[in-house]
């Protein structure tokens, strides 16, 4: 699931407008620091979250299952139940 798709989830299951606006590496750590990040953790934070934004963080493994002892949800699930929770009102 790419980021834009994981948005588009998570617009749907909230029943409104959410957009993805992908910014360069540079572009993200700036919004970061301007957010009141130091620079340092800006960066490293930018390169830990580097596979998503780059699709190379797609395999499923088991750890839900072999954590919580229960199948993992779909992302569209977790979606919707956290919509239904209120977890993206505005």
């Amino acid at each position: 699931m790419t980021l834009a798709e994981a948005v588009a989830t998570i617009a749907e299951a909230a029943c409104r407008e959410v957009r993805y606006v992908p910014l360069s590496v540079q572009d993200y750590v700036a919004e970061l620091v301007q957010q009141g990040w130091p620079l340092a953790d800006a960066e490293s934070f930018a390169d830990v979250i580097e596979p998503l934004r780059s699709g190379k963080d797609e395999y499923v493994s088991d750890g839900v299952q072999r954590a919580l002892g229960r199948p993992p949800r779909t992302f569209a699930e977790f979606a919707r139940s956290t919509a239904g929770a209120g977890g993206w009102q505005t």
